[in-house]
């Protein structure tokens, strides 16, 4: 008797180009994951069957641009997009993914053109998690994630234009946080606003006001949660 394959169809790796064998196959990919070096771009994506893809991972491709995240943004099951070290993409790319309704888990590290004009659009989706470590993002963009409703897990740029203010404002969201990776000039007093985020359970504290001890940012952890310096 044979056993079924349950497996994912994945294509996965390094391709050359738009003119790579692997992305003319036809084949109902359910996962992607494919590294750089590559002269990958829109008109490579455009051949690949989206239909079914439901994780899509793309890391160091700087050949990506915010045409080529247009055409991931197409793919109807879309649940899970890392867009890691893709310099070619912005704000305007990451905005146009607000039409893939099925996306869920968002990581846009070391993407350094994304900025907070990337976010307002993201309202609309029902995200979970968001990675955006190392983009351009400032007190006006954590404001903007203050609104989204479904986040769980949060990684904010560790060394960013991120005060109290900010993070004070994020404390008021209706998002069931767990997980917060933040930083920037912040001080003891954004842990203790995070008390009123019932669900959180780990704090990670990256750039921080030195002119405190680690010991009062230690003291400010909101009871439940642990504290990790990164």
């Amino acid at each position: 008797m044979k056993t079924m394959n349950t497996e994912p169809r994945t294509l996965k790796g390094a391709v050359a180009g738009d003119d790579d064998p692997a992305l003319y196959t036809a084949e109902p990919f359910e996962v992607i994951h494919l590294t750089g070096p590559s002269s990958l771009t829109a008109r490579g994506l455009r051949a690949v069957n989206g239909d079914s893809i439901r994780s899509a991972t793309f890391m160091g491709i700087e050949s990506l641009d915010d045409e080529a995240v247009r055409v991931i943004a197409s793919w109807p099951k879309l649940e899970e997009l890392r867009l890691n070290g893709c310099d070619g993409v912005t704000s305007a790319g990451v905005a146009t993914l607000a039409r893939s309704r099925s996306l869920r888990r968002l990581d846009l590290a070391w993407s350094y053109a994304v900025g907070d004009d990337a976010l307002p659009p993201l309202e609309k989706l029902s995200l979970s998690h968001l990675d955006l470590t190392s983009c351009n993002i400032t007190g006006t963009g954590v404001e903007t994630i203050a609104r989204f409703t479904h986040l769980e897990w949060l990684v904010l740029p560790i060394f960013a234009e991120i005060g109290d203010d900010a993070i004070e404002r994020l404390s008021t969201t209706a998002s069931p946080i767990r997980t917060l990776v933040y930083g920037g000039d912040v001080t003891p007093r954004s842990l203790q606003a995070l008390a009123k985020l019932p669900a959180l359970r780990e704090i990670g504290l990256g750039g921080r006001d030195r002119s405190y001890p680690d010991e009062a940012y230690a003291e400010a952890v909101p009871r439940g949660a642990t504290l990790t310096f990164l």
